[in-house]
């Protein structure tokens, strides 16, 4: 995944959206980039901090299993992904008040 303009590589461009703020990290992904190789790389680069995540396609509005394919999901080049926090303590704050 690289921030590169759109080539001939066989790549697409998409637009990975940030979870909190109006940031936005456009990319080029590989027809194989999995959900979570783009969230590894977008730690990479300091778009976001290492944690758990989620990633929607913006178009569709499906969640985006991290196990399979961007481009084997439905996401073309173009399209913007939608990435959100999952809040998995939530539950375990809670807990601690009972």
């Amino acid at each position: 995944m690289s921030n590169e303009s759109n080539g001939s590589d066989g790549k697409i461009k998409v637009v990975f959206l940030h979870p909190s703020d109006s940031e936005q990290y456009p990319a080029k992904i590989g027809s194989a980039t999995t959900g979570q190789q783009a969230l590894d790389n977008l730690v990479k680069v300091d778009f976001i901090k290492r944690g758990d995540y989620a990633l929607t396609h913006a178009r569709t509005k499906k969640t985006l299993a991290l196990s399979n394919s961007l481009v084997g999901s439905g996401v073309a080049d173009g399209d913007e992904v939608i990435v959100t926090v999952l809040d998995r303590g939530a539950s375990q704050n809670l807990a601690q008040f009972e």
